[in-house]
Formats: C-alpha cells, sequence, structure tokens
C-alpha cells in the first residue's frame, strides 16, 4: 500500500465528521485533515464524479460502493449533546414519535435518536441516517435549487430549510455574497426581508436607503421589489448562488461538488472556485470535482494550505491517483510560465506533448488529426494535449510540474536539443532515466557532428545568399523571409546551426549514425522524441517560409496523403504510437 503526504496539521471542530482517510483499489491511501479543501481532476472516465458519490455514499454506509475506494475511515469531533443540539436544529420533531425513541424529520429523511447516537459514537461503522445532517452532496442540478422562492419561517423558532433562510437571518452573510455576485455579474444580490409569506430574493443595483425611510418603507420596497427575481435569472447566477451559500454556510462538515463549472463563463468558475477555498469554514472538508482548469486555477489563487490535487486516471479496472501536497502546489503556482499558461490544463488529459513554440504544436496536432482520421470512423483520438513553453530551455520545468501530478508527458525537441549536455541531461533525467544510460553515445555524436565544422569560404556565403535571392522580384520590397536568409548565411560557421536545418544527416556515415539512431531510439522510449529532419520546417522544405507563415500554408496541404509530408506522418506515428501504449482504461 502507498500512502500519499500526511495533511497540515488542523485543529479538531467542535461538532464535526470528517474524512480521515481515503484507500482507494489501487492500495494508495491518503490522509486527510478536517479543513482539506481537495481538488479531484483527471481525463475523461478517470472516476472523478463516481469518486464524490462513493465518499458520501460510503460515509453513510462503509462498503456500499467500492468503484474507486476499497475503504473509507470516518472520525469525528464533538459530544452526544452536542449532536442533539444539531438534531434539533436542523430537524423537526415528530409529534407522533415514540417516547422511547425520537423521531425526527431531516433534510432528506428520518433520524431516530437511537439509530443517530450509534452512529455518531462509532462512525467507522457508517453515519446512517445522520449522514445528512454532516455530508451534502452538490451537483450541476441540485444546486439550482437555491433560486426558488423560499416560504418563510419563524425565526429563531424553527431551523433554517433554505438556503435564502440563512441570509433572511443574517445580513453579514448577505453582504458576503452580495459582493461575491457584484464582482461576478456587476449585480448585487438583495433579500426582501417583507415578503410575506416568501423570502424573495433579488438582483441588480442595492437601493439605498433614502432619507426619512426605513427598509420597512413602502418607497424602499417599490424599489427593491422592481428589481428583477432571481429566479427568472439565468442557470449561470442561479449556480453560482446556491454553490457559493452551500459551501460558505451551513453545518454541513462533508461538502461534495461536482462540475462546480457547470452553466459558468471561465473567469466567474475561477472567481467562484477561490471564493469556496477563502470563505469556506476551516471545519469544513471540500471534495471537488472538476473538468475545468479555471476552476482549479481559481482554486490556488486563493493561496490556501488547505488545498490539495487529486488526479485520477484509470488503468484497466483500477483508478490510480496521484497526489500534490500544499508544498507541491506552492511550489507549481510560484513559477509565472504555469501559473499563465495553458500547461496545466494537461492534468485533464491522458497525456501531454511538449513542443518549443507554438507552431509545432499546431502542426503536429494537425498531423496527429488527420491520421486519426484517415484510420477510419472506428479510430480513436488519443485524449492528449499539445502545449508549448516559449522554448526548449524550459521543457524541464513544465515537465517536472505535470509528472509530479501522475501527468505522461512526451517532448518534441529539434534536432539541436542534443547541443548542450546540461539542457539534455535534464530532460532524461526529468522523464526518469540516468544519464549515464545515454552519455556515452551521445558524446560520440556531440563529438562527430563538430568534426563537420570547417571555415567557411566567401564562395559558400555567395552561394547560399544567391540562392535565397535569385528568385526575387528585384523591383519588389526586399522580404523579409530573404531578410532571414542572407543574415543566416553572414553568420560564422556552426554545424549545430547546421544541423537544425537538416537533422541527423549533418552526421557522418558509418559507426557515428549508428549510434546517433541508438541514442535517438534510447531517448524516444524515455518520451523524448526528437526531430530527425533538423526542426518543423525541414519537413517540407519547398515551403519558403518559416514560423507561423510556414505553419499556415503547411496546414492547407492534405497532410494524411501530401507525400513530401511522409517523414512528419512516420515521425507522429511513433509518437502517436507511444501515446497508444499508455495504460488507459473505462469508469465503470
Amino acid at each position: 500500500m502507498t500512502s500519499l503526504a500526511a495533511p497540515l496539521p488542523s485543529p479538531i471542530p467542535p461538532l464535526a465528521v470528517w474524512v480521515s482517510r481515503l484507500l482507494f483499489n489501487d492500495g494508495t491511501a491518503l490522509d486527510l485533515a478536517p479543513s482539506d479543501v481537495v481538488m479531484i481532476v483527471g481525463p475523461n472516465n478517470a472516476g472523478k464524479s463516481l469518486s464524490l458519490k462513493g465518499i458520501a455514499e460510503n460515509v453513510a454506509h462503509p462498503g456500499k460502493d467500492r468503484r474507486i475506494f476499497s475503504r473509507i475511515e470516518v472520525a469525528k469531533g464533538g459530544t452526544e449533546n452536542q449532536l442533539k443540539e444539531r438534531i434539533e436544529a436542523s430537524a423537526v420533531l415528530q409529534p407522533d414519535s415514540p417516547p422511547t425513541d425520537l423521531r425526527y424529520q431531516g433534510p432528506t429523511g428520518h433520524i431516530f435518536w437511537s439509530q443517530a447516537r450509534e452512529g455518531f459514537a462509532r462512525p467507522q461503522n457508517g453515519l446512517g441516517p445522520i449522514a445528512q445532517l454532516f455530508v451534502l452532496s452538490l451537483d450541476a442540478q441540485n444546486r439550482l435549487k437555491f433560486s426558488a422562492v423560499a416560504g418563510s419561517i419563524p425565526v429563531g423558532k424553527a431551523p433554517p430549510q433554505h438556503p435564502a433562510h440563512h441570509l433572511y437571518e443574517d445580513p453579514e452573510l448577505e453582504a458576503r455574497l452580495s459582493n461575491a455576485f457584484r464582482q461576478a455579474f456587476g449585480v448585487d444580490l438583495v433579500v426582501d426581508r417583507n415578503g410575506g409569506s416568501q423570502v424573495p430574493l433579488h438582483v441588480g443595483n442595492r437601493p439605498t436607503v433614502g432619507r426619512g425611510e426605513s427598509a420597512q418603507s413602502r418607497t424602499y420596497i417599490e424599489r427593491l421589489r422592481a428589481l428583477a427575481p432571481l429566479a427568472e435569472q439565468g442557470d449561470g447566477i442561479k449556480a453560482f448562488a446556491g454553490l457559493y451559500l452551500e459551501a460558505a454556510v451551513g453545518h454541513h462538515s462533508v461538502v461534495t461538488i461536482d462540475e462546480p463549472e457547470a452553466f459558468l463563463h471561465p473567469p466567474q468558475a475561477r472567481l467562484l472556485a477561490k471564493m469556496l477555498v477563502r470563505d469556506s469554514s476551516t471545519s469544513r472538508q471540500l471534495f471537488i470535482a472538476t473538468h475545468s482548469a479555471d476552476i482549479l486555477r481559481g482554486a490556488l489563487d486563493a493561496n490556501s494550505a488547505r488545498v490539495r490535487i487529486l488526479r485520477l486516471r484509470r488503468n484497466g479496472d483500477l483508478n490510480c491517483v496521484t497526489q500534490l501536497d500544499h508544498a507541491d502546489v506552492k511550489r507549481l503556482w510560484s513559477d509565472p510560465l504555469l501559473r499563465y499558461s495553458n500547461a496545466l490544463d494537461g492534468l485533464f488529459h491522458e497525456a501531454v506533448v511538449l513542443c518549443e513554440g507554438d507552431g509545432d504544436c499546431r502542426f503536429y496536432n494537425a498531423v496527429l488529426d488527420a491520421m486519426v482520421d484517415a484510420d477510419g470512423e472506428t479510430a480513436v483520438r488519443p485524449d492528449v494535449l499539445f502545449t508549448h513553453c516559449g522554448g526548449k530551455d524550459r521543457m524541464p520545468v513544465v515537465a517536472d510540474a505535470l509528472r509530479a501530478i501522475g501527468v505522461p508527458v512526451f517532448i518534441v525537441g529539434d534536432f539541436d536539443v542534443l547541443d548542450g549536455e546540461h539542457l539534455l541531461q535534464r530532460l532524461v533525467e526529468s522523464a526518469g532515466m540516468m544519464w549515464a544510460d545515454v552519455s556515452q553515445e551521445w558524446s560520440v555524436v556531440m563529438r562527430s557532428i563538430e568534426s563537420t565544422a570547417r571555415p567557411r569560404t566567401t564562395r559558400d556565403v555567395l552561394t547560399e545568399i544567391g540562392i535565397a535571392t535569385r528568385s526575387l522580384d528585384q523591383n519588389a520590397p526586399f522580404p523579409e523571409v530573404a531578410r532571414d536568409a542572407v543574415r543566416t548565411a553572414t553568420k560564422s560557421a556552426n554545424p549545430w546551426r547546421l544541423s537544425k536545418e537538416i537533422g541527423k544527416s549533418i552526421v557522418p556515415a558509418g559507426e557515428a549514425t549508428s549510434t546517433c539512431d541508438h541514442l535517438l531510439s534510447k531517448l524516444r522510449n524515455a518520451g523524448l522524441h526528437v526531430v530527425p529532419v533538423g526542426h518543423l520546417e525541414s519537413f517540407a522544405r519547398s515551403v519558403r517560409r518559416h514560423g507561423p507563415a510556414w505553419v499556415l500554408q503547411v496546414l492547407q496541404r492534405p497532410l494524411a496523403t501530401d507525400p513530401e509530408l511522409a517523414e512528419a506522418r512516420t515521425f507522429v506515428g511513433e509518437l502517436l504510437s507511444a501515446i497508444r501504449r499508455l495504460p488507459t482504461g473505462l469508469a465503470s
């Protein structure tokens, strides 16, 4: 059994039940604190939603759902008297209940005092009916119930039955939620405390109490009721309100939230996640399953030691888990490259292909799509993200961060990635290979390439310039592509510069070429795919352009059949085969 990092110390809540340990069906054990915010991420069909259902069901009835967890351990804080007070504050005593065993009507069912005492005394055996007092599950549908107009209750004489009742009783809470609304939607959320048998909620610019008025004045109430009712707003506003209030207030000590991004635009999703982490009680555990990098970024924006990230993936019938604890999260989120790139989107895919630039990503992604489409309707497109980090020097940083959370990473580098021992060693070791396993072959290839260097003659330079300019219209402006070619021709001789243009063809024939092939094979097996023809543009030399302009022109070709792109298809085919060898499976 593998145990993941222990949680940070957390005070024991006065009355709470929380998940103290999760044992996954792959043998991994995760210890949790009462205040943890657990972000559950991963590719499609990894078991994210099932894990939430498993937590809620197993807290009430251990062993009921073993699809994700082999066991869930539960701990508690508080006394029996505090439990009795909680029941009486949250449920209604039934007048026909037997005097020997009081019966209450709880939020979702009956609670008998004898069963409540038993469940609370030994929570590891299951909470049974009192789970409804401690565990709240919020999915995409029940969070919208908040928008329904609530009936009024006698304050202090009956427990709140609707989130609006909490707002009605607590103006400070109303102000907090209204402030969140204004940040997200530019409007206030306002409670009408003069609604008679109802507690209406409105959205808009909060009316001010004028001179000579009070909150009960007819003129003030008329201005308030002129605002739009929350119940008539879009699902995004209603979902935001329901999630924030349910997670930030109330007495539930375990809250599971499935896909909080549903109905929300990305900026609102990010803000909601930040507020959920920041404003929820430290005596409350949150388990949030998401497909959204915006939700994940929002949780990280809160800069809270409570946040832990779990990544699920499928390996056959097993759900495998990898964790980032607070120290890992802090280190990851402090890197601007990771914080302001889409690299974190890789947590939601089966694998990541890391390239040097955006043009590389677009080209290789397009070729892969064309090859999969050419295989027919039954071909499955692998769930892979192509992303870049603005050059090869930052590749090890991104690769290390993604691999730390269990994301398989494949790196595509131009041939000159072999030029420089330090960078190549970092890439090799990031992939889990010892530098000593490839250093000897690399030294042979390095020396053989550098041995090809020779002084460049004037004839060499003039020939290159002539090739670059011979087809130009002498009366037209001098094009940028020709300017680049002249600049390159006048640079000093450098075999590695040439290697970027022609790839492994620069390696002398014989033993050096054999060693180079062996080195590239080893690197490929470790997930580092070196472009054999040099760089991207060398796959289609007939296109006299560079960078984005080259990509734009080449993508207009039939990528699956163009003869000149045969080497590109071979290269991407090797990458595709490596991705398809990854262990995967479908959630049951």
